[in-house]
């Protein structure tokens, strides 16, 4: 018997997502702190691993759309082979959990260095030594991380719309954008039904749109 998609968890968080980011344009997180120090630093490092690393894609394009110098990594990587660091840098860094050890190696580094550091994670996550913390959303149910991932990518916006007010675009739009996109399921259905049976699916996507293929 085929189960049907609603029946999914993963299917209540995706339909979860437009009343979410519709109380995250709004949520009393410490926006504005966390814009003045990646808008005054010289150069800004965001780090995350998996689906925050994603993220992290996306927050740098968001800040350089804001005129920050970024460049986004993985949180291995910039462990293990990171750039020399300074104390006029700062970082943003993104974990749904907050318990990957690798992102915390990430805080452990910046810190050693005495950068600061911005961290994205879910309401629930375990506290760190980052200097500011912006929540997200509560534990999500399926393994996809969805709501988390546009949470985290929707805070990282309000920080560069701080920064340079309207670089980014009307940020309001977005749960009615995401809504709208949800109304497409039978379009979805009837494209999962005709790939079924394709043995590999290539997701393509450049620039900004990287990070949305990787996801795929």
């Amino acid at each position: 018997m085929t189960r049907d998609v609603t029946s999914y968890n993963a299917y209540a968080q995706i339909q979860k997502q437009p009343e979410e980011l519709a109380r995250l344009l709004n949520a009393d997180e410490p926006i504005a702190a966390a814009a003045h120090v990646l808008g005054k630093a010289t150069r800004v490092f965001t780090a995350g691993i998996g689906t925050a690393f994603n993220e992290a894609l996306t927050a740098a394009w968001l800040l350089r759309a804001a005129g920050i110098d970024t460049q986004a990594w993985q949180s291995s990587d910039f462990v293990q082979y990171g750039p020399d660091l300074r104390s006029d840098d700062a970082a943003l860094v993104f974990s749904h959990t907050g318990n990957k050890s690798a992102s915390r190696d990430v805080l452990a580094r910046l810190r050693k260095a005495r950068v600061t550091t911005v961290w994205i994670a879910g309401t629930e996550a375990e506290e760190n030594p980052a200097d500011i913390i912006l929540r997200g959303v509560s534990p999500e149910t399926a393994a996809p991380y969805t709501v988390s991932h546009t949470a985290a990518m929707l805070l990282a916006a309000r920080v560069a719309d701080t920064i340079a007010p309207g670089a980014i675009g009307d940020l309001t739009a977005i749960p009615s954008a995401i809504h709208d996109a949800l109304g497409h399921e039978p379009a979805a259905r009837e494209l999962a039904a005709a790939w079924s049976d394709i043995g590999a699916i290539i997701a393509v996507g450049a620039g900004p749109h990287e990070a949305s293929a990787l996801e795929a």
